[in-house]
This record gives structure tokens, C-alpha cells and sequence, in this order.
């Protein structure tokens, strides 16, 4: 087995694409993705990024539970050599008003509910504080 010659997190999933495409890279939440519909996703990702302004060094947030959007996340983030921010999902509205401004974010990704918390909801509410904050959120409406 040769090792890797990837040195960015991209290039990894790039490179693993070409090598096993139809191997499974991701399983969980009931979806598996391959290699190469994981490189396919976070390129998407990486598109969608940067028509919302994001550039190389930015910081994106995320507000997401375990499952393959994670994941997908992650490596779309890292093809543009922006900065990901993960978020605990168990931060209430007042932690995250404080995340937001300390992290510096310029663009968040989260889930628009898990369980009972209303993440839209405390997004909405904190957007007064963060106008300039673009916001992607996965399962709205």
C-alpha cells in the first residue's frame, strides 16, 4: 500500500478519489458516500462557500450533529483553505452569541433544529448583533 503524498485535507479526499473511488469513506445517518462523492460533495460545498464571500483563511462556523454533512462540511471547507469552527450542539443562544463574536466567523452552517433546540431560532435572534454573518442552514423549511 503506498502511503498518501497529499498534504492539504482536500487533496487527501483528491487523491483517495482516485485511487478507490467506489470505496466507502463515510457511513452514517442511514447515508455511506464514496470517496469520490465525498471529493464531488465537498467541491460543491467549497462552491457554495465561496459564492457567499468566503476566501482562504476565513473562519466558518458549524452548528451540526454527527452525521455525514459533517464530514462533508469539513473537506468542502478545506478546499478553499477556509478556517471550519465547530460549534457544540449543546451551546444555548447566550453561548452562541459569544462564539459567534470570538470566533470571528464569517459564514455559519448549522442544522435549523436538533432535538429541541430551535438553531434557526437563536440564529434569527442573533443576527442584529452579526449582519454581515452569512447563514446556511441545513434542514430549514
Amino acid at each position: 500500500m503506498k502511503a498518501p503524498y497529499s498534504r492539504t485535507l482536500f487533496d487527501l479526499a483528491c487523491e483517495q478519489a482516485e485511487r478507490y473511488p467506489d470505496r466507502e469513506a463515510v457511513v452514517g445517518g442511514g447515508r455511506s458516500l464514496t470517496y469520490a462523492q465525498l471529493r464531488d460533495s465537498a467541491m460543491r460545498i467549497a462552491g457554495g462557500l465561496r459564492a457567499l464571500g468566503v476566501g482562504r483563511g476565513d473562519r466558518v462556523g458549524l452548528l451540526l450533529n454527527n452525521r455525514p454533512e459533517w464530514v462533508e462540511i469539513c473537506f468542502g471547507t478545506a478546499a478553499i483553505g477556509a478556517v471550519l469552527v465547530p460549534f457544540s450542539t449543546w451551546s444555548k443562544r447566550r453561548e452562541l452569541e459569544f462564539l459567534f463574536k470570538d470566533s470571528r466567523i464569517k459564514a455559519l452552517i448549522s442544522a435549523a433544529r436538533i432535538g429541541e433546540q430551535d438553531f434557526a431560532e437563536d440564529v434569527e435572534a442573533l443576527r442584529p448583533a452579526h449582519p454581515q454573518l452569512a447563514v446556511v442552514l441545513i434542514g430549514a423549511g
